[in-house]
């Protein structure tokens, strides 16, 4: 892959997720971002932010072409992380039968609602799959995929949401907080009818134009200002973004 192959993979994911969610450009840049340099996003938004939107745009706007070794990988998935959420509905779970339903952790592109407010060990599972890019399951450890990005969204203006443990925010090597959109925006979202496409960009793509971009030849804070509108100390000096070290 070529440095122009990279950009055009940046490209097609921004144009297709902007195509539905509106307002929203520099959390988009900050998800993408993440996707392309090995991190997750943690987001302290409200109903109706858009933050879902994008993820399962992404998701959508995905082809896998890929054979990965043991559980199949999917796209997308959206978990509620209610207190009642089992272990087991994120991890999976054997039958009596000895048959294996995978949870919904083994996805590419994973959105967690509510993230706070989910049982403690479930988040403490959630966190060791970030670290590890693998979880424990079946007696085994299973490969999470090259591709695996959180985004958990963290309602903290919620009183009556369980806040979140340094240790565990500090897993998120992008948080960021959302405002509300101003009523010009709402009113072009209410009006628009586009919709996003579908498998616009194959998983094998991502994963080279992230290498490329790792190996140095494409820096975030300079040439791909070409394919992604987001300055390096654009993140960093944000009143709403805080960054951690890459992992």
């Amino acid at each position: 892959m070529n440095r122009d192959q990279a950009l055009d993979v940046i490209a097609r994911l921004r144009n297709n997720v902007k195509k539905v969610v509106y307002g929203r450009d520099e959390l988009i840049d900050i998800v993408l971002t993440a996707m392309f340099s090995n991190g997750h996003v943690l987001t302290d938004d409200h109903r109706g932010s858009g933050v879902g939107l994008i993820a399962s745009t992404l998701g959508y706007s995905i082809r896998d072409d890929l054979l990965e070794e043991g559980i199949n990988i999917k796209n997308f998935a959206r978990v509620n992380c209610a207190p009642e959420l089992r272990i087991e509905d994120l991890i999976g779970e054997v039958t009596s039968t000895a048959a294996e339903i995978p949870g919904t952790i083994f996805h590419y592109i994973l959105f967690l609602d509510n993230f706070s407010n989910a049982d403690q060990l479930l988040k403490s599972r959630v966190i060791q799959a970030i670290s590890d890019n693998a979880v424990f399951f079946n007696g085994r450890n299973c490969p999470l995929g090259e591709l695996f990005l959180v985004i958990a969204s963290y309602h903290q203006s919620d009183g009556e949401i369980k806040p979140l443990r340094f240790s565990e925010i500090d897993h998120f090597q992008f948080r960021y907080q959302v405002k509300w959109l101003d009523a010009a925006t709402q009113r072009e979202i209410l009006m628009d009818g586009k919709g996003a496409e579908k498998d616009i960009v194959t998983v094998r793509e991502i994963i080279d134009a992230r290498k490329y971009i790792q190996g140095g030849a494409i820096k975030f804070g300079d040439d791909l200002i070409d394919g992604l509108s987001l300055l390096s100390q654009g993140i960093a000096e944000s009143d709403k973004t805080q960054t951690n070290g890459g992992p």
